[in-house]
């Protein structure tokens, strides 16, 4: 399994990680930290622009799992411990909060990184099982 590509944005207290492929564009990073998270400047995230507590609240309301943190000497990513929760995003994914792992028709197993995967529910996805966002092209209601 080929290793998925990612960026990281570290201060004396946390490291940001951003995966783009996971990114689903739902611009919940952008409006809760917009000092922090600039997709039209590079790099588009200047974590320097906020405390590592604010930032840390916009990346927990992340859907995709496309950012995620971790804190200096802590082990494990902050979510990925405990109870799997679906839900089912108006007009948009199925979003499992947890670490989870999906078994395709041939065995093949991928481990989901990150604290939030983002499940396709409008078919239209061209990286399935996975949500790419285009729910919003096709004015998926669902």
């Amino acid at each position: 399994m080929s290793e998925e590509k990612h960026q990281e944005y570290s201060n004396d207290e946390m490291t940001v990680v951003w995966k783009p492929d996971l990114c689903i564009h739902s611009g919940e990073c952008v409006n809760g930290s917009p000092m922090v998270f600039k997709p039209n400047e590079k790099p588009w995230i200047q974590i320097e622009e906020s405390s590592s507590d604010a930032i840390m609240k916009t990346i927990d309301k992340c859907p995709s799992g496309a950012l995620s943190y971790k804190k200096k000497g802590d082990a494990e990513s902050a979510g990925e411990a405990g109870t799997i929760r679906i839900k089912a995003t108006k007009n948009g994914p199925y979003l499992i909060s947890g670490k989870v792992e999906i078994v395709d028709g041939d065995g093949n197993v991928k481990v989901c990184p990150g604290t939030t995967t983002a499940l396709c529910r409008c078919g239209s996805s061209r990286t399935k099982p996975f949500c790419d966002g285009s729910h919003t092209n096709i004015k998926f209601w669902g």
